[in-house]
């Protein structure tokens, strides 16, 4: 089945990632050392994304993916994932995650507006391309340190 579905991704041009079907922008997403850090990263997420609502994904410098997501608009997500670096967000899973994949990441991005739609398509795309984690979340679910 994840052949078929990563072929219709292919089709719809979800995939592959790259710059010509996604936007897409490099960060050092590590956790800010001070305030002026804290806002340079800030305003890098949001000039390099927009107010729409769309699918995001995260990639470290090795190539894995380390998260596929959806936001209402995509800067705002972003930026909440950027604040579990420096703050508790009731997140407790994604904290850790984000917390212990710090370093060079690229985000790629797309629009996508119908809610139905951003749902399936995340989905598909996570169970296509793997990421990590998901396997953090399974592995903490189970009460293992991931």
């Amino acid at each position: 089945m994840r052949k078929s579905i990563q072929e219709f991704l292919i089709s719809k041009s979800f995939l592959p990632l790259d710059d010509v079907n996604w936007n897409s922008f490099r960060i050092m997403h590590n956790q800010p050392k001070d305030e002026e850090e804290k806002s340079k990263m800030r305003k890098r997420i949001c000039d390099n994304t927009s107010n729409g609502n769309g699918l995001y994904v995260y990639e470290n410098d090795r190539g894995e993916i380390l998260y596929v997501g959806k936001g209402k608009p995509i800067k705002s997500r972003l930026l909440r994932h950027y604040e579990k670096l420096y703050r508790e967000t009731g997140e407790a899973v994604r904290n850790e995650f984000f917390l212990a994949n710090q370093g060079k990441l690229k985000i790629y991005w797309k629009e996508l507006e119908q809610e139905e739609d951003r749902r399936i398509v995340e989905q598909m795309l996570d169970f296509v391309l793997k990421s990590k984690f998901n396997e953090w979340r399974k592995r903490a679910q189970m009460g293992k340190r991931p």
